[in-house]
């Protein structure tokens, strides 16, 4: 009777070894998936302040005393020029924290201030006032909306994209120089 209830003993100590030994394992490949989502959660919000840092650029106008044009405080200073390029570059190096759609505007508006090259900067954005702050709009409603989800990590990577981000910006926005006669 005494091999039987210490079989029984060792038996159930066993068994209760492996279920607790299981559930150890699958709250520790949890801690690991939550510490993952916390650390993609981190960089989405980083990346994201680029782009809050880009809108207010573009959303603050000013208007030329000379002709009573409005342009976007970007297009004040050649100084801002570089900025642009720069917080665009650092946004399109994070492509990947952001949402297709989010992105696709921003490349948008990359395209828009690639047509700038070296021509008069506040010209430029007098000239194209309204279509950047159209497109400014556009990746303002996309931000807000992925304000709303930026938490909800395993549905933001269920739903990115992979795509060649190439485009050939020579080709789409610069026309070609005309022969001199």
């Amino acid at each position: 009777m005494e091999s039987v209830s210490l079989q029984s003993i060792l038996a159930s100590a066993f068994v209760s070894a492996l279920i607790s030994g299981w559930f150890l394992l699958k709250s520790k490949k949890e801690d690991y998936k939550h510490t993952y989502y916390k650390m993609i959660l981190e960089r989405r919000l980083q990346a994201y302040s680029k782009v809050e840092a880009l809108i207010t650029e573009i959303k603050v106008a000013i208007v030329d005393d000379k002709d009573n044009r409005p342009y976007h405080l970007l297009f004040s200073q050649d100084e801002k020029r570089s900025l642009a390029y720069s917080l665009i570059y650092q946004i399109t190096s994070e492509s990947m924290y952001f949402s297709d759609n989010l992105f696709e505007e921003i490349l948008c508006l990359n395209k828009m201030l690639f047509r700038i090259g070296e021509s008069d900067l506040t010209e430029h954005g007098k000239n194209h006032y309204r279509e950047i702050a159209e497109q400014r709009t556009r990746i303002e409603r996309i931000f807000y909306n992925d304000m709303i989800s930026l938490h909800d990590i395993p549905s933001f990577l269920k739903n990115k994209k992979t795509k060649d981000g190439y485009v050939d910006l020579s080709k789409q926005v610069i026309p070609p120089k005309k022969a001199s006669t």
